[in-house]
């Protein structure tokens, strides 16, 4: 059944992603609930009263939810965009060997105890396409996270639950109190930087599946004017800096706004690397020229990342380079398609980085970092 699922669903995504992909040009203000961004939420074995306002760890406002009479069907889903509906043209069908129930939940969220009351049974099994056509264009490469949410009210059973060939043991913590805790005995399993557009998670040994969500990296576009550009990535580099809790530049989604996000916002946003202060895809030795003609290195003066702040220290000086040059990519041609390749590290730009560093400590002088 799958198989078939899979070819009918990706003919028609072809014809139907390019119109999707427009209706999610919106404001990050838009919704009323979720600030978080993009996701897919999915509520398995929703009972007659299903999530009506928010749940999940993020207060998702749009959940899908899938009845147990729906198995085996292939149903199109609802995306969350920054809290508003809009149809997606990505898909799920499933297979589970049968319906658990925890029954008298009481819990400060309504909706968190609908979505933790009922669970696909193991084993089970789910598949999800076109993935990669929920969130508008951007520069880097696909990139999400999947939570599943897991309680099945029989504390110590133990299972495992895979994501496309990621294997994850899970404990039953056997209670669920309104908190939502990840770990072998908590009841969120975690699966970060996932980049396929397809998706495959069966379940083995006791692995219920109370819901799901698919958390996608935003695509760092904060001023909505259709460009991923250095513009951005300074209202970014700022909010860092003011100790924002707008989540609408918590990137890599972790519920922290801080220069993660803006190393987030350079890999998967633009597509590019540490050190490629112009954007234009690459760290070579243009960068190198432009951040020394702005003469701040080692001065104690306030930096960005265009003037080489990439640490998030606020100035720019040796760590910044160190880092930089660690990473391994400097003039390696385009930079990093994907995190998960490693790019290899040219020994021409390791010898540079230690001359450029060691002349550069010769002329430091002891400065107190600031962001002010």
């Amino acid at each position: 059944m799958f198989d078939a699922f899979r070819f009918r669903s990706a003919g028609r995504l072809l014809l139907t992603g390019a119109g999707f992909l427009l209706s999610l040009l919106c404001s990050p203000q838009a919704g009323i609930a979720s600030t978080h961004g993009f996701s897919l939420n999915l509520n398995f074995a929703a009972s007659d009263t299903p999530i009506r306002k928010t749940a999940g760890l993020f207060g998702e406002r749009i959940w899908n939810n899938l009845p147990s009479d729906e198995q085996g069907i292939e149903r199109e889903l609802f995306a969350d965009a920054f809290g508003d509906n809009g149809k997606s043209p990505a898909n799920i069908a499933w297979e589970t060997s049968g319906i658990g129930q925890n029954d008298g939940l009481q819990v400060p969220n309504p909706d968190d105890a609908e979505m933790m009351s009922s669970f696909f049974q193991s084993p089970s099994r789910i598949e999800l396409n076109g993935l990669e056509f929920v969130v508008p264009p951007h520069d880097g490469p696909l990139n999400y996270t999947v939570l599943i949410y897991s309680f099945g009210g029989q504390e110590g059973k133990e299972g495992v639950f895979n994501v496309n060939g990621i294997s994850r043991p899970h404990i039953d913590s056997g209670d669920f109190d309104g908190t939502f805790r990840a770990g072998l005995k908590g009841n969120l399993v975690i699966f970060p930087d996932l980049n396929d557009p397809f998706l495959t998670i069966f379940t083995e040994g006791h692995a219920p599946m109370n819901a799901m969500s698919i958390m996608y990296c935003r695509p760092g576009d904060f001023n909505s004017d259709g460009m991923v550009d250095v513009t951005d990535l300074e209202e970014l580099n700022q909010a860092t800096k003011n100790g924002s809790t707008d989540w609408q530049y918590d990137i890599n989604i972790d519920g922290q706004v801080n220069n993660d996000d803006v190393l987030a916002w350079i890999q998967w946003s633009k597509g590019t690397c540490i050190g490629d202060v112009n954007l234009d895809g690459v760290f070579d030795s243009t960068d190198l020229v432009q951040l020394f003609q702005v003469g701040i290195y080692e001065s104690g003066d306030t930096a960005t990342w265009v003037t080489g702040d990439w640490n998030g220290d606020c100035v720019f000086d040796s760590s910044d380079l160190l880092l930089a040059f660690q990473e391994g990519c400097y003039e390696a041609g385009e930079a990093m398609a994907s995190p998960a390749e490693t790019v290899p590290e040219p020994a021409g730009a390791l010898l540079l980085a230690l001359g450029l560093i060691g002349w550069f400590l010769h002329q430091r002088r002891s400065v107190v970092p600031s962001c002010d």
